[in-house]
């Protein structure tokens, strides 16, 4: 019969490998990725601003009028507060198309903003960690874009069929951040 000690180290084994090809992405790793997102959460993309309120409770408000026109493509008329995403304090965006106000986008500000960039940078890697968890290795990945004019410091992007998942950490100037989760509905007219 086995020692106790020898089931324990036989254990530790198995989970020091198991935990080595996770972090490797191997298979074991991609079999927890989903075939597909059909919207965020209970979300299902097409759904009307009234179906996503009464499936999603919490603490919703109106959009103000800068949340409202921030993005030309999608509508957002109500905000979710207090979104709690990898233990952080999310802000809610529910974007609806401007042509038949259909459920197309959703996107979670993370924490203050704007953030230190060493908060931000931490704010990141937690989520692009606990992302990997949910839909395993991203199919892109871009880390310290410091030399790039444009906006974003950091980003990750997952694709699925329906589906297309970013984080980024968007930097509005030199010294500040802001990270954001985005699921937005891959439209009929993308490849």
């Amino acid at each position: 019969m086995p020692s106790v000690a020898a089931a324990v180290l036989t254990t530790c084994v198995w989970t020091v490998l198991l935990a080595t090809a996770w972090s490797q992405g191997s298979p074991t790793h991609d079999a927890v990725r989903p075939q597909d997102l059909q919207g965020w959460d209970k979300t299902q993309w097409r759904m009307s601003e009234a179906e996503v309120k009464r499936l999603i409770h919490g603490r919703w408000r109106s959009a103000t009028k800068q949340e409202r026109e921030e993005d030309r493509d999608v509508y957002a008329g109500s905000v979710l507060q207090d979104v709690k995403i990898a233990g952080r304090n999310c802000t809610g965006f529910f974007g609806f198309s401007r042509s038949d106000r259909q459920l197309a986008r959703v996107a979670f500000q993370c924490g203050r903003f704007p953030m230190p960039n060493t908060e931000a940078s931490l704010v990141f890697d937690r989520l692009l960690a606990d992302l990997q968890v949910q839909f395993g290795v991203p199919s892109k990945v871009g880390r310290n874009n410091s030399g790039h004019t444009g906006v974003y410091a950091d980003y990750a992007l997952w694709r699925f069929p329906s589906t297309i998942v970013e984080l980024t950490s968007l930097k509005p100037n030199d010294t500040e951040r802001a990270v954001v989760v985005a699921y937005s509905r891959v439209s009929d007219n993308q490849p």
